[in-house]
Order: C-alpha cells, then sequence, then structure tokens
C-alpha cells in the first residue's frame, strides 16, 4: 500500500505552505490504527493540500493515493477520504478566491498577479481530473456496508455532471436508493441526483414520486424537491414549490416538521426557488418572504427574490460581515468596491423617477414583498444596495 509514494519529489511540488515534502507521511498515517493519529493527519492535509477551499501544485498528485486508500479494505474511515476528494475537486486558486479582496484589489490587476492565477488554475484543473479519475472506485463504494461511506460516495459522485459521465452515475445511485435503509444515505443520493438526473428518466421519476410519499421521511421530500428544481427548472412541479414554501414559512398544517429541526432550512430552499425561473419564482418567493417570521430567514428570501427579479443590475460584493450594532440589532453588510458604491450614491441621490419607470410587474411583487416584511426590517442590512436599490423602508416603498 502506497509503495509508489516515494518515487515522487515532493520537495519540488508546493502546497499551501511551500514545499510538499510532509505529504507522504501525512498520507501515510491515514492508515494508522490510532484515530488521533488520523485526525492530525487529517487537519494538516485539510491544510495544505487544500486550505480554506483552495488547491495546489502538489494536490492532484496525492489524489491517487488517496484513491489507493479507498480501495485497501483495512483502510479506516473512508467517508473522510472520500470527503478529501470531494473538498480536491471543489477547488479553487488562492489568486481567483482572493482577486475581488480590497486588500489585493491593486496588486490582482498586475501583469505577475494575473501569470501566477493562470498556473494556479491549471493545478486546479489538473486537481479535477485526477479525482474524477477514481470514479470506478466511488461507484462501487455505494455498495460498501458501512452508511458513512456510502453517503460520501454518492456526495463525491454529484461533483461530476459531465454528459459522459452523469447518466452512468444517476444510475447506479437510483439502484442503490432502491434497496437503501438508511435513511442519512438516501438523503444523500436524492441530493446528488439533483446533480445528476435528467428530465424524463427514471430518476426524475423517482425525485417526483417522493414528493407525497408520506411514508417518507419529511427531509427526505424537502430534499426531493431542492433536487427537482436543479432536475426541471421552469418545469418543476407545483408540489415541490409548495414543499419549498412552506419551509421558508413554517406553516404546519397536519405536518409538524415544516420549518422544524429536519428542514433543509429556509436559505436552501430560497436557492432552489431561485432555479425554477422569474415568473414561477418570484411569486413563491414573495408569498414565502411574507410568511417568514424569523429574520435570518427572512433575509436568505429577499437574496434570492433580488437575486432572480433584478439579475442584471447585481453588483459583485466582495465582503459580507456580520455583527451587533450598540442597539443588538444584527447586522449585514456587503461590501462593494469603492468606485461602484460611489457610482450607485450618484444614481440614486439623481432620484428613483426612471428605476420606478423601469419596474416590470415581477420586479414590483418583489419590492412590495420586500417593504411588507416586519422581521426583514428587524435586521440592519444594506442588501439592497447591492441590487442599486435604495436601503431605506420608505425610499422602496415610493417605487410602488
Amino acid at each position: 500500500m502506497l509503495e509508489n509514494l516515494d518515487k515522487i519529489d515532493w520537495s519540488k511540488l508546493l502546497h499551501a505552505y511551500g514545499p510538499a515534502s510532509d505529504v507522504p507521511g501525512l498520507l501515510r498515517e491515514l492508515t494508522s490504527a490510532e484515530e488521533e493519529v488520523r485526525d492530525a493527519a487529517y487537519g494538516e492535509l485539510y491544510s495544505n493540500i487544500w486550505h480554506q477551499g483552495t488547491v495546489y501544485e502538489a494536490s492532484s498528485y496525492a489524489v491517487p493515493f488517496l484513491i489507493e486508500l479507498l480501495e485497501q479494505p483495512e483502510v479506516r474511515e473512508k467517508e473522510r477520504v472520500l470527503g478529501l476528494l470531494e473538498a480536491i475537486a471543489h477547488g479553487s486558486s488562492y489568486n481567483a478566491a482572493h482577486a475581488d479582496l480590497t486588500i489585493f484589489e491593486k496588486e490582482s490587476q498586475t501583469e505577475e498577479y494575473q501569470r501566477e492565477m493562470q498556473i494556479q488554475l491549471g493545478w486546479v484543473r489538473q486537481a479535477y481530473l485526477a479525482v474524477r479519475e477514481g470514479l470506478p472506485v466511488y461507484r462501487v463504494l455505494l455498495n460498501h456496508p458501512e452508511p458513512a461511506v456510502r453517503a460520501g460516495a454518492a456526495d463525491l459522485l454529484a461533483t461530476f455532471t459531465e454528459k459522459e459521465e452523469a447518466p452512468a452515475s444517476a444510475r447506479l445511485l437510483l439502484a442503490r436508493f432502491s434497496r437503501e435503509e438508511n435513511s442519512a444515505v438516501k438523503n444523500s443520493l436524492v441530493t446528488s441526483l439533483g446533480f445528476l438526473a435528467k428530465p424524463g428518466t427514471a430518476e426524475a421519476e423517482l425525485l417526483h414520486g417522493l414528493l407525497s410519499a408520506r411514508h417518507e421521511e419529511p427531509l427526505l421530500r424537502q430534499l426531493a424537491a431542492a433536487a427537482l428544481s436543479r432536475v426541471m427548472g421552469e418545469s418543476v412541479p407545483e408540489e415541490a414549490v409548495e414543499i419549498l414554501v412552506k419551509v421558508i414559512t413554517g406553516q404546519r398544517k397536519d405536518q409538524a416538521w415544516y420549518g422544524g429541526p429536519d428542514s433543509i432550512g429556509a436559505d436552501s430552499a430560497s436557492k432552489a426557488l431561485l432555479r425554477i425561473g422569474v415568473e414561477r419564482g418570484v411569486p413563491a418567493l414573495a408569498r414565502a418572504l411574507t410568511g417568514a417570521a424569523d429574520p435570518e430567514a427572512a433575509l436568505a428570501v429577499a437574496e434570492a427574490l433580488l437575486g432572480l427579479a433584478f439579475s442584471e443590475r447585481r453588483q459583485k460584493v466582495i465582503l459580507r460581515s456580520y455583527s451587533h450594532s450598540e442597539e443588538g440589532r444584527e447586522q449585514h453588510k456587503y461590501s462593494l468596491k469603492e468606485e461602484t458604491a460611489l457610482a450607485i450614491d450618484t444614481e440614486l441621490e439623481n432620484g428613483l423617477g426612471e428605476l420606478k419607470a423601469g419596474l416590470t410587474v415581477r420586479r414590483r411583487e418583489a419590492v412590495a414583498a420586500i417593504v411588507g416584511a416586519d422581521p426583514l426590517w428587524a435586521l440592519d442590512t444594506n442588501l439592497y444596495r447591492v441590487y442599486r436599490l435604495p436601503i431605506t423602508r420608505q425610499e422602496l416603498a415610493s417605487l410602488l
């Protein structure tokens, strides 16, 4: 096991902290019988070959050995290996991730920074392709005796949505679901089908059927609704829309699970409704916002609602911060580039007449829902400025 580790000159490869000389030792420690040793090794690897969402030159070289560990019966906690591989496959480059931050604003415009970023993006691509090479292994692990490993394999398979890979993975996920008894694994299978299934397939029919399967756990039905929003977009069944709205509003009717602890949450439900298009998504989100009682939930809905109704007006956010004011109000602040913020201020100072005249029916519906959402105004936020809209309730109301 791992016999080829020392054939690579790790000292000539880079990770987040410089030469990757420590990587082979850490990979070997993942095979340790001692949990503390494995924990420490995972902690280091989540810091050097994958660091806060970024990957490096050494990352793709480490991946084949991680895949090799998955094939060894004696290796413990394979779900952790799968999780690390998933993180690496989704990694970004350091320069790309930091280019929009204020402290890098001038440096990111230099030729050197851009050249480095192109090299790093090559590492990102290599890392992704290296993880994709393990697809046959992940598919086999869907039938592993340990539920956590089956769930981890399903989660990782959802990463590879290419048309030449997705159908085969989707069929295997469907076959696994038909005999799966563990609820957590079923949740992962359904979520992954949302990325891999296509309309009109047996996989899509399964998701549709779960919406009304009263014998299934409520969370699974919510996950199926969110998954269908990915698969079907604007054609998503109305039943899925209603489930997602109820997650946000907490309406219970004859089920006590809406908005409860076994819930995908308002943020995930709002993002799912964001995917169903303006004509259906705006009314659904507006309705959800009207019924949202929690300020945090209301903010999640407002973000999705504005993103859908005013998409082309959205300005790039370089930083989002959370804090509490002296009065105890929660603050959710969105920072924009200075020149962008100044341009928005000038635009708003020139009056709201042009903006008001350009409001469509759906945009008016979105603004009306935001103005009327009392929990939303319990927060101190400048979210509306991101969409070049006035930030006070009175000024927004004047658009109607």
